[in-house]
């Protein structure tokens, strides 16, 4: 990114694993996850336990400590919630 520009993360989500973990019928990208997807976020939800993170707040921590990251907004589903 260029001197002045800021970056706004507002899918951390996005995949929904990041959210609820490896669970049953688990979504990524709004739909259902591969095997292989479910073995990476067992394997970052493992990393994250053990520095006391819950796979979330991990994923919080991550984007909100990226260096052109700004600011991270949670929560919203479409735009027009953020009205």
């Amino acid at each position: 990114m260029g001197a002045g520009v800021s970056n706004k993360d507002y899918s951390v989500f996005n995949f929904g694993l990041l959210a609820t973990g490896p669970i049953d019928f688990a979504t990524n990208d709004y739909a259902l996850a591969s095997l292989k997807i479910m073995a990476k976020i067992t394997d970052l939800e493992n990393h994250a336990a053990k520095a006391g993170l819950s796979l979330s707040e991990a994923a919080l921590r991550f984007t909100s400590q990226h260096p052109n990251c700004a600011s991270v907004l949670i929560g919203p589903a479409k735009e027009n919630t953020l009205l």
